[in-house]
């Protein structure tokens, strides 16, 4: 019986164990999903809190940039794009190892390296050789023609700039050079340089203007001043002095001229003076001429020049005339010639009494001047004449006792002393 009880009793057991370990294999499992979701939500809460952060921070960098630049559109690469990118520079980055690990290739690279050495090593040989041997210098012409060698072309044209071109002379407007230099740089051997004599060479070829300040007297240059100002001085001074002149003017101009030592400026005390005595000349001839006008009419040439005055006006002679003389006898040879003593028109040239042969021109405002005792007459009636201009020759035709020129001036009929006007 126990046997059989125990025989029945068995089965029971194993039957719980199994139930037990069925239990015990579910349990596990429920912990095992319990674990995994619990897993799974720390996962999505940390997706959430990391989104979170990230909306988080988009938010503040919207603001931020809200409040600094206003957002542009960005053009974004597509992923796949950047993707393909790197694929293709990964795969050629590895063909070039590939490549560069090649023995041959690295044979071939290592000759190119060593023939560049060689080359760069022969280009610094052949370079020192020639800078030792030859140097670097320029060639200067003028016109095709060399006219030197410098060594440093910046360094000469500032020589040109400051010895040639520039000039201190107040008067200087601009120099120019005859002809432009050219310059050719060479490797020469044993070269001298002039660049002293090339810079005497242009200075002497280059021409500078300069412009001075004339004083014109009637249109006539006289003196030179270097300024406006002393220019402007002199005339204001001369036309002060002198407003008593008669057509004469004084004005300054500008002068340009390429020669100024032809021309010669003066200070202003000399120019003040070479002009204060030309204004003088002037006028003391001005009193010349109004000496010898008679009502108007300028007698500004005498009959007979080199003569002597055998007979003056007034003088009674009862061995010639029984009146006064009315003019003056001008001793001269026979043949002398007499001429015009102011412009005018013939009004009588012939044998007239005891005048002989006699010329009487009219030169208007009533005045008319006589000739007498001519050996010949050069003019006939109505033909106009200018002061100077030959009109006879002197003679001894008529009352005379040797060879003279009577020479006579009468105003409205009546004589006047010659000696009023000329021969005084």
């Amino acid at each position: 019986m126990k046997k059989n009880n125990d025989t029945k009793d068995s089965p029971k057991i194993n039957n719980n164990s199994k139930i037990t370990k069925e239990n015990n294999i579910n349990s596990d499992n429920n912990k095992k999903k319990r674990t995994t979701n619990n897993k799974k939500k720390n996962n999505n809460n940390k997706n959430t809190n990391t989104n979170k952060k990230v909306n988080n921070k988009k938010k503040t960098t919207k603001k931020t940039i809200k409040k600094e630049i206003p957002i542009e559109k960005v053009d974004l690469i597509p992923v796949d794009r950047i993707i393909r990118r790197r694929n293709v520079f990964i795969l050629i980055r590895n063909k070039v190892r590939k490549i560069t690990k090649n023995p041959t290739v690295k044979a071939i690279t290592k000759r190119i390296a060593s023939l560049v050495a060689i080359a760069v090593i022969s280009t610094t040989s052949i370079a020192l050789a020639v800078t030792t041997k030859y140097k670097p210098v320029y060639i200067v012409r003028e016109n095709d023609e060399i006219i030197g060698y410098v060594s440093n072309k910046d360094e000469f044209e500032n020589r040109i700039n400051n010895e040639v071109l520039r000039n201190d002379n107040i008067c200087a407007v601009s120099t120019t050079l005859n002809t432009e230099p050219t310059y050719e740089l060479k490797f020469l051997e044993d070269v001298n340089e002039n660049e002293d004599e090339i810079i005497s060479r242009l200075k002497s070829e280059a021409t500078t203007l300069y412009k001075v300040y004339a004083i014109v007297i009637n249109g006539e240059e006289k003196s030179y001043v270097k300024t406006w100002e002393e220019a402007e001085s002199i005339v204001n001074q001369m036309n002060s002095e002198f407003d008593s002149l008669e057509n004469v003017t004084v004005t300054a101009i500008d002068k340009y001229t390429e020669d100024i030592m032809s021309i010669g400026t003066v200070e202003l005390a000399d120019a003040t003076t070479s002009i204060d005595s030309e204004l003088r000349s002037i006028e003391a001839e001005q009193k010349r001429i109004a000496a010898a006008t008679v009502n108007g009419v300028y007698l500004s040439v005498k009959p007979v020049a080199n003569c002597n005055i055998t007979s003056r006006y007034g003088v009674y002679e009862s061995s010639v005339r029984n009146h006064a003389h009315g003019g003056l006898d001008l001793a001269a040879p026979t043949g002398t010639t007499i001429r015009a003593a102011a412009p005018g028109k013939i009004k009588l040239a012939e044998y007239y009494g005891g005048y002989g042969n006699l010329i009487i021109i009219d030169h208007g405002n009533g005045v008319e001047t006589y000739y007498g005792h001519c050996s010949k007459l050069y003019v006939s009636v109505g033909k106009w004449v200018e002061a100077g201009d030959s009109i006879a020759a002197v003679g001894s035709t008529g009352n005379s006792t040797g060879s003279h020129c009577h020479f006579e001036v009468r105003v409205n009929g009546s004589t006047v002393n010659p000696q009023k006007y000329m021969y005084n």
